[in-house]
């Protein structure tokens, strides 16, 4: 063979090679783009986050699965703590704010009404700089959700979590059919956290361990109705604990709490609890502080509507709460005790309030409950961003 072709051959024989290396490659994606529309058309489709709960629950939907599901995503999560709260959201039933809970037999309407409260919520901090936390609710919600003693009340309101890339953001608030991929959490996950098997367990069998992919190529938010944002209701709320030497009387603390509502506009109610724990709550339509003196413990709850108008309602509570921190203060002044952890609180959900800082008294620092420590550390990240 003469020289000249002996080298086209070898030009031709390397790029053939390259070629094939590239193939290995680009085939696979080719044949991966030409698959995501075929799934995305036979996804199968939901009514509701309950409808695919309920089908995952029963092994009707695989993990990896593409899935359709109308629903209302949601910026705004369930509260990752326990928040200790009154057994009554106030002295009668329309005390509270947001839509009210029907029941075919009326008794049970009014107890549920007068027992529960709008679930607490609050804004997910981003997962990275492209990733974040969302929670898809029924298209038709007016609420997050309740909480309360009456049976079943916490189920009421069906939601699914979900992550999210950061351009979906803007469709949130919104009736929509979201399209994603229905992925796990594992046991592995868990235990590499340190968090006892014994939590997945209760959270396999209440459905608790799925969410939906709306991250991944081919997955999308559809806003449905022009995309316009519906009324939801929800609970904006902080807790703490005081850390003192001394005793706070009672008394200047109250009413420095009356006073802080009636600055705010509104009109308070005293009520105290003479079972158990002996709470002293300070009442309002809308609004309520609960005090536990056994465990200095305290809360601040507001109903609050969250999808068309949450500024007003985060910086009317921001308000509120800082003035009930410096009624503290001003208690234990009056009563020759001292604060070892002035306004530091235990979790709330609200970003602008920069007057108090969270989970940074000594108490904190020696928490050993894993979800515990997985609260703290999870605003202490959220307080950065």
């Amino acid at each position: 063979m003469p020289e000249s072709e002996e080298s086209s051959s070898g030009i031709k024989g390397w790029l053939a090679q390259q070629l094939y290396k590239d193939a290995k490659v680009i085939i696979p994606s080719i044949i991966r783009k030409l698959t995501i529309p075929t799934k995305k058309v036979i996804a199968k489709r939901f009514g509701s986050p309950e409808e695919l709960l309920d089908a995952l629950k029963s092994n009707k939907i695989k993990h990896d699965s593409f899935v359709a599901v109308e629903c209302k995503p949601s910026t705004f999560g369930p509260f990752l703590r326990h928040h200790f709260l009154s057994p009554l959201s106030g002295i009668s039933s329309n005390m509270k704010l947001g839509p009210t809970i029907d029941h075919e037999i009326p008794e049970f309407a009014f107890l549920a009404q007068l027992t529960s409260y709008l679930k607490p919520v609050g804004l997910y901090p981003p997962i990275d700089d492209n990733l974040t936390q969302v929670t898809l609710y029924p298209s038709d919600a007016t609420c997050c959700g309740y909480i309360g003693m009456v049976p079943g009340i916490s189920n009421l309101i069906t939601s699914l979590p979900a992550i999210v890339n950061q351009d979906k953001i803007s469709f949130c608030g919104a009736p929509s059919v979201v399209i994603g991929v229905v992925r796990v959490v594992t046991q592995t996950m868990f235990q590499d956290r340190g968090i006892p098997i014994e939590v997945y367990e209760e959270l396999r069998q209440s459905g608790d361990i799925w969410y939906l992919d709306v991250y991944s190529e081919g997955t999308e938010i559809k806003p449905l109705f022009d995309g316009v944002v519906t009324e939801m209701w929800a609970g904006i709320y902080a807790s703490g604990h005081i850390e003192m030497e001394g005793n706070i009387q009672v008394d200047p603390l109250i009413n420095g709490v009356a006073d802080a509502f009636r600055n705010a506009g509104y009109a308070p109610v005293f009520n105290q609890n003479f079972a158990k724990g002996k709470e002293i709550s300070i009442l309002s339509e809308g609004l309520r502080f609960t005090l536990f003196p056994s465990g200095a413990i305290y809360t601040l709850h507001m109903d609050a509507e969250i999808g068309i108008n949450y500024k007003k309602s985060r910086s009317s509570f921001d308000n509120i709460c800082d003035n009930m921190l410096e009624v503290i203060l001003e208690a234990a002044k009056k009563s020759d005790a001292k604060v070892n952890n002035p306004k530091d609180l235990d979790f709330t959900y609200t970003d602008s309030a920069k007057s108090f800082s969270t989970l940074e008294s000594k108490s904190a620092e020696e928490i050993s409950d894993p979800t515990a420590i997985i609260v703290r550390d999870w605003h202490r990240k959220k307080n950065k961003k």
